[in-house]
């Protein structure tokens, strides 16, 4: 997926229908999927870049941008009300296979 002139694929975190923060975390280092603050301001500049077919299919997880004040929110990309939005989302949440990271090619 190419957003603002940069190149992203797409990795799946959670390989079962739900998964705990720890497998989310261990997946995103391990897969190199754990973009921070910049690469999620970007993609939210460039939205309208992303692929009309994934809105409401699909969440961006940017794990290595945590919430000021609360480091165990992170933030999270969500298509809602018509627009891609920054949610921050507790990592003590489930999460599920629609919660993607992004790595940057």
């Amino acid at each position: 997926m190419t957003v603002g002139g940069r190149v992203y694929e797409i990795i799946r975190l959670i390989f079962d229908e739900v998964g705990h923060h720890t497998s989310l975390l261990y997946a995103a280092d391990n897969l190199q999927a754990d973009l921070g603050e910049e690469d999620c301001q970007h993609i939210l500049k460039y939205q309208k870049d992303i692929p009309p077919e994934l809105q409401g299919k699909i969440n961006f997880v940017f794990t290595g941008w945590s919430c000021p004040g609360k480091r165990l929110d992170v933030a999270c990309v969500e298509w809602k009300d018509g627009t891609w939005r920054l949610e921050w989302i507790y990592l003590g949440n489930y999460w599920f296979e629609d919660d993607c990271g992004l790595r940057r090619l």
